[in-house]
């Protein structure tokens, strides 16, 4: 018995000396899989644990660190919001003995993907950066978009800038800007006309933000935003009393900071005042306050733009200058092609001989000599075959008695067919200068080209004036104009026209200008219809109006009219609007009631008869899309 005894003695014993269970530990980390870039799901492994089973996990994502909310699957989405950031996951093994953690190693920082060849771009701003509604050389934007040699496109309003506004006035035209959702985004204010860069800036400052901020919420995750440190003028203000370009711009420095501290890489600095990509940066000491001066777009706006594309260019998916040109000629996201390649008259390879001055040559596309009498003036032009198109080549020689131009053109408009009120064109053109071989042309003083009033690209500036020096050798770039919108008819016609100038000195140039294209830029639906026609930067061209016989006003605030006794076929045109993928419709109304079938086949109607003196006429534009509509209305007091 005692032997049972302490048999029964050492089994209780060993009963209440069992050991504890412990915690799971971790012997290898968590491991994610997956590529950082936005779009890509990114899986996790649990890594490997010590510990008495069983052991669940549990998975948290984080972003810099920080838990992000709901991110608790074995797999995450990177979206937007991760852009910039660091990605790690947190692995909670859990047993009976307790809870433990491991954290991944960090993937990252996340890129966002590349944007397309194509991508839409829009400025938003005053016009000390960028001037004006038609951009001109003198514009900066301009020469960043050549020098994307076509793989960046102006969005439909691309140039929200005008010449003279204050950013409370840029603020006003917030929703015409960002509405346009563009895959690019610039804020390109300055403040100029504030005093941002003088000791009233603090309250400058915070206008800049507010307008900054109101970009980043608005428009989609996807948009890359690019802020502009502001360039100073050195007119009186920004330049005494203290150093307030250094001030401002190391807050706009740290305020940018902040944003992509939060928004990751979508918030991009464009810092003007530093050199970027082996350009700039912009010299500032240099400015004076009168016309060619005042604005950085007039002095040192090939340098702002080669800075910009050194900037943004690994930003845009990559496309050689073949595949852009040919992409124009295919229905693709720029467009179906609406001018074909331009074959040119007479003989491959055959020269017409020196052009006299004032003369012309006439190829199908021409070649007009305007440069005045000299010693030894030589234009001789000639042509050579290409795959599928064909070049047109001018040499100038000689020393002209004064400045004076050459003018590439088409001997006749070109016919637009398939394009309505609404749609929006772009124009095209791959052109090379050289002095023959692959050096700067002697001689050139500036160029530019312009498609009828669609678009232009030209300065009275000479190239020294716009920045862009001699040392850089040929200059071979495709141009791109604005697009532009609201054609009268369904048929319209244009000009393209490439002019190059010269100064009174010894030329040696040859311009090459290949494959002129017009062509429709598509725009997919990226927001609701927002109509921005009405923008004082847009001329009345591109507002809505109606236009006839009898007809005068704009039609807002009731200030149109219309007189009964001599009113005809009116025509409605809807003005610039964004949005994308649209789709107009129109109603008429006579002092409040619909009047049936006005409008309802196309953009004119009969109005003769229709009316009388005392009536009010509305009418309605609708403009749809798959995200939405949206409507405007002119009103008219009859006669």
């Amino acid at each position: 018995m005692p032997v049972v005894g302490l048999h029964m003695g050492v089994g209780r014993r060993s009963r209440r000396s069992r050991s504890p269970v412990n915690p799971p530990v971790n012997t290898v980390l968590p491991v994610i899989s997956g590529n950082a870039q936005i779009g890509v799901s990114l899986g996790a492994s649990t890594g490997s644990w010590s510990g008495q089973a069983p052991i669940s996990f549990a998975f948290q994502w984080c972003r810099g660190g920080i838990a992000i909310p709901g991110a608790t699957g074995a797999s995450y989405l990177l979206a937007s919001a991760d852009a910039g950031a660091l990605i790690t996951c947190v692995i909670t093994a859990t047993n009976a003995g307790g809870s433990a953690s491991a954290t991944s190693a960090a993937l990252g920082p996340v890129a966002l993907p590349r944007a397309p060849s194509g991508a839409l771009i829009t400025f938003w701003g005053d016009g000390v950066n960028s001037e004006g509604a038609a951009p001109g050389m003198r514009n900066w934007p301009t020469w960043a978009l050549a020098s994307f040699n076509g793989r960046v496109m102006p969005s439909e309003g691309w140039m929200q800038c005008k010449s003279g506004e204050t950013l409370d006035s840029v603020f006003a035209r917030r929703d015409a800007a960002v509405k346009q959702a563009p895959e690019i985004f610039v804020y390109a204010s300055d403040g100029h006309n504030d005093g941002l860069y003088s000791s009233g800036y603090a309250t400058q400052l915070t206008k800049w933000v507010r307008n900054a901020q109101f970009a980043i919420d608005n428009l989609p995750s996807t948009t890359r935003i690019v802020m502009t440190i502001p360039l100073t003028s050195a007119v009186a203000g920004e330049s005494t009393g203290g150093d307030w370009r250094m001030i401002v711009s190391n807050l706009i420095r740290e305020q940018v900071a902040t944003w992509q501290a939060i928004h990751g890489a979508r918030i991009i600095l464009f810092d003007t005042l530093a050199a970027i990509g082996g350009f700039g940066p912009w010299d500032h000491t240099t400015m004076s306050n009168d016309a060619d001066r005042t604005h950085p777009n007039a002095l040192g706006g090939w340098t702002l733009g080669k800075m910009f594309f050194a900037l943004m260019d690994g930003q845009v998916a990559a496309a050689t200058v073949e595949d852009i040109l040919a992409a124009t000629t295919a229905t693709t996201r720029r467009g179906a092609n609406l001018h074909p390649d331009r074959l040119l008259s007479g003989t491959t390879g055959t020269r017409s001989g020196a052009i006299a001055p004032t003369g012309s040559y006439a190829t199908g596309q021409r070649i007009t000599n305007n440069l005045a009498n000299g010693t030894g003036i030589a234009v001789a032009c000639s042509k050579s075959a290409q795959t599928g198109y064909e070049q047109q080549l001018a040499a100038v020689s000689g020393t002209p008695a004064a400045t004076q131009t050459i003018v590439q053109d088409d001997t006749a408009n070109i016919t637009l067919t398939g394009i309505g009120p609404g749609d929006y064109c772009a124009f095209m053109v791959r052109a090379r200068m050289d002095n023959g071989t692959t050096g700067f042309p002697a001689g050139l003083n500036n160029f530019g080209f312009a498609l009828g009033s669609i678009g232009n690209l030209s300065t009275t500036s000479d190239l020294a004036a716009a920045g862009l020096p001699s040392s850089i050798g040929a200059v071979d770039q495709v141009w791109v104009c604005a697009p532009k919108a609201s054609f009268a008819n369904n048929t319209a016609v244009a000009n393209p026209v490439f002019t190059t100038r010269y100064s009174a000195v010894a030329i040696n140039t040859r311009i090459t200008f290949e494959r002129p294209q017009l062509f429709k830029l598509y725009l997919n639906a990226r927001t609701a219809p927002w109509y921005f026609g009405n923008d004082t930067i847009l001329g009345t061209n591109y507002r809505i109006r109606l236009t006839g016989t009898g007809v005068s006003g704009e039609g807002f605030a009731s200030n149109g009219t219309i007189t009964a006794a001599t009113v005809g076929t009116v025509r409605v045109e809807p003005g610039s609007w964004s949005g994308g993928g649209l789709t107009f419709t129109r109603v008429m109304r006579r002092n409040g009631a619909v009047v049936s079938g006005a409008f309802s086949t196309g953009w004119t109607y009969a109005m003769a008869g229709q009316v009388l003196a005392g009536d009010v006429i509305a009418i309605d534009v609708i403009a749809t899309n798959s995200l939405g509509s949206a409507t405007r209305t002119i009103t008219f007091n009859v006669v």
